[in-house]
């Protein structure tokens, strides 16, 4: 692949044969996956990919798709406000936090528990998905140092929160404590942006193409 003038570069002019050749390629790599005559065309149902083609026009990822055999479609995966649901998630996870540790019946805990699970791992796919974005071409170490970061959280959380029951022995003062980890994570995404918040690559009438093989 070479950029416009004919050079390799960093703003790549995807061609033609390539692409299609790509998508001819995996097409028959979930048809292999997934063999038999109850199969779906896709792999544990992950027969959906996005992939983001940055200064490709959709018409052009859409007409190779369709020479390919398969289908493609614009798609922009929750409009591009992760960034928002990240932080909205993370300030719910850090009061729900709170709030349990103010409970005092099964009832409650049996109410808040879901929401409580539900809170501490929405964030996870989202966040890691940034960050993929933002690294660009090594996504796979960006996704490692990420969850190298967080798993910090493992070591630090448990003696953070265990000093501070044993000084109070508080289940208000603990799950307090805990919290401070989410609500400082929602702060902490303040600077970030979404792909599509940033200067967009798709200038001059291009958009970013995405498929859905």
């Amino acid at each position: 692949m070479t950029d416009s003038t004919g050079q390799r570069g960093t703003l790549l002019k995807i061609d033609r044969e390539t692409l299609i050749c790509a998508f001819q390629e995996a097409k028959a790599a979930a048809l292999a996956a997934d063999p038999g005559p109850e199969a779906d065309g896709g792999t544990c149902n992950f027969d959906t990919p996005a992939i983001r083609l940055p200064r490709v026009r959709e018409r052009f990822v859409q007409e190779c798709a369709a020479e390919a055999g398969i289908e493609a479609s614009p798609f922009d995966w929750l409009g591009g406000r992760r960034r928002t649901l990240v932080m909205l998630d993370l300030f719910a996870f850090a009061a729900l936090l709170v709030i349990t540790g103010f409970l005092t019946t099964e009832t409650q805990l049996w109410i808040v528990a879901p929401l409580l699970g539900a809170a501490a791992f929405a964030y996870s796919p989202l966040q890691n998905a940034m960050v993929a974005e933002a690294a660009g071409g090594p996504t796979g170490s960006a996704a490692g140092f990420s969850n190298a970061i967080g798993s910090i959280g493992t070591t630090i959380v448990p003696l953070a929160v265990g000093a501070a029951f044993q000084a109070t022995q508080s289940y208000e003062v603990a799950f307090a404590v805990l919290a401070i980890g989410p609500f400082l994570g929602a702060l902490a995404m303040l600077p970030a942006r979404d792909p599509s918040a940033r200067p967009s690559a798709s200038a001059g009438g291009s958009q970013d193409g995405a498929a859905s093989p």
